[in-house]
């Protein structure tokens, strides 16, 4: 049997969190239980919860998806799997 990953999307492009959706949709292993445009709404709403991955954006205004990756790493147990999402190539790795 196929564990389900529970997963929040975090863009603050509504474009990008359109196709997560559509993703997710698409993908049976994958519950998308909710998409904020802000990292600050995303963590308040994972205050309390656990989610196993997160679709996260890195640059967003008033609070990055780094910061709260890192606020995460002291607040949330287990800690989810992350997906960074980004539309700036300073922030993706060359391999």
């Amino acid at each position: 049997m196929t564990k389900i990953l529970r997963c929040l999307a975090i863009d603050d492009e509504p474009l990008v969190l359109k196709l997560v959706e559509t993703f997710a949709a698409q993908t049976p292993f994958v519950e998308l239980i909710s998409t904020f445009e802000s990292a600050i709404d995303a963590m308040r709403f994972l205050q309390g919860r656990s989610v196993d991955l997160l679709f996260l954006d890195i640059n967003m205004p008033q609070f990055s998806g780094m910061e709260l990756a890192r606020w995460m790493q002291h607040q949330t147990q287990p800690l989810p799997k992350i997906i960074f999402t980004t539309a700036y190539n300073q922030y993706v790795i060359e391999v």
